[in-house]
């Protein structure tokens, strides 16, 4: 791949592989493919990553154009064949598709799929918006673009924020160099025992500011605690300082690092607000090089929290 892309259309890219991957996991058997063009389909996702690189899978290519936009097709079949294309089309493919073309073409038949597999989709599709307009009411809407369940997620987060020791909670109080500190302590208590870890709008300092101190720096006590506050809050509010992709950009390896216990709540937080917030994107929508991207990319959210 040659092509200058941003952060979304990499995320985009790299969940489609996953979609791919995870049909042929769930259905691969049951797709109706010869032994040869089985073994090549497998390939093309495992080894190529969904961008046609060999005789053998460029091959494919007019079976699954075709499953693609057969309306009689099987869900699996028509969420790996456009998945495949599309994560191919983003890749900079010489494959005559666009993702936003491949949505419209089959809208009606991708917007039947369990959300897992259609969320990956129309977020694929909105990457090429700019460059495909959709026709009348084709716009992938917010909820088929969305594939995580919000509602476990926060929950979870919760769980975090009510499981801190009295030292995380007494240090993140004291965060902003012990300034205001009986206020933030009592303020951040209100948040996480009675507002189910939402800010209210005149809590806009105490405590948010000292959440927001302890949340960028992972060797802080509380700095898991002060992370799901934020992400809790923004997943019901809205980003209460704009600084969730900046948190993501400098701190992900520190995320991705944690006990699985508190890493599958975290980065879910951070994978609900990318879903649904067309405007999020950490890096400062730079364009990568893909031969050479160093952004860190969102994991794909553990299995009970994703919506079906």
């Amino acid at each position: 791949m040659s092509v200058l892309v941003d952060f979304r259309t990499l995320q985009a890219i790299s969940d489609l592989q996953a979609l791919a991957r995870d049909v042929l996991n769930r259905s691969g058997d049951t797709l109706d493919f010869s032994v040869h063009e089985r073994t090549a389909l497998y390939k093309l996702v495992t080894d190529e990553r969904c961008a046609f690189g060999s005789d053998a899978s460029i091959g494919l290519w007019p079976r699954l154009r075709e499953m693609a936009g057969d309306k009689t097709t099987a869900d699996a079949a028509c969420s790996l064949s456009n998945g495949v294309l599309m994560a191919n089309a983003l890749q900079g493919g010489d494959l005559p598709e666009t993702a936003g073309r491949l949505w419209s073409e089959s809208v009606d038949r991708m917007r039947k799929l369990r959300s897992c597999w259609r969320g990956p989709l129309a977020r694929a599709a909105l990457c090429t918006a700019d460059r495909h307009r959709f026709d009348g009411t084709d716009t992938p809407t917010e909820d088929e673009r969305i594939s995580v369940d919000a509602t476990s997620i926060s929950e979870r987060l919760l769980d975090i924020a009510r499981s801190a020791t009295e030292e995380e909670i007494l240090h993140i109080a004291r965060a902003d160099y012990g300034c205001g500190y009986d206020r933030h302590l009592s303020e951040l208590r209100k948040v996480i025992r009675d507002q189910a870890c939402v800010f209210t709008e005149t809590q806009g300092w105490y405590p948010s500011e000292v959440v927001e101190l302890v949340s960028h720096v992972p060797t802080e006590p509380g700095f898991a605690v002060a992370t799901a506050i934020l992400l809790n809050h923004c997943i019901h509010e809205g980003d209460l300082q704009g600084s969730t992709d900046f948190r993501w950009e400098n701190n992900a390896d520190a995320y991705i690092a944690m006990p699985q216990s508190l890493r599958d709540p975290i980065l879910a937080g951070f994978r609900a607000i990318y879903e649904a917030d067309q405007g999020w994107s950490p890096y400062y929508s730079a364009l990568f090089d893909p031969r050479d991207n160093r952004a860190i990319l969102l994991p794909q959210p553990a299995p009970e929290l994703t919506r079906m």
